[in-house]
């Protein structure tokens, strides 16, 4: 047996990044829901979350492609309900303050 050939058991580099990212993406989706914060204060941890599924999406395999992209789907899903709800919150402050400016006059 030649000692240069690969075995076919062995994981190629891409398969065990993307692996790796989709763990990192599921880990940080458990501990999303922890998260106390207001309306559009989870954007930024959304963002990270929109990275690690990217890396699957493009450098991995098919299998890990397609979570990638279900990943990936969801994530921005997450962002963009997150950052919409953190600008009608600022609004909705934003008008209450006019209100109270305009009593208190």
């Amino acid at each position: 047996m030649n000692q240069n050939t690969p075995k076919k058991n062995t994981p190629s580099l891409q398969g065990s990044i993307s692996r790796i990212s989709l763990v990192v993406f599921i880990i940080l989706l458990v501990f999303s829901v922890f998260l106390t914060s207001g309306p559009g204060g989870r954007v930024g941890y959304y963002a990270i979350m929109t990275f690690f599924a990217i890396v699957p999406t493009v450098f991995g395999p098919k299998r890990y492609r397609i979570f990638g992209i279900i990943a990936l789907i969801f994530s921005v899903w997450f962002l963009y309900v997150d950052y919409k709800a953190g600008i009608q919150y600022w609004e909705k402050i934003r008008q209450n303050a006019e209100e109270l400016n305009r009593s208190a006059d």
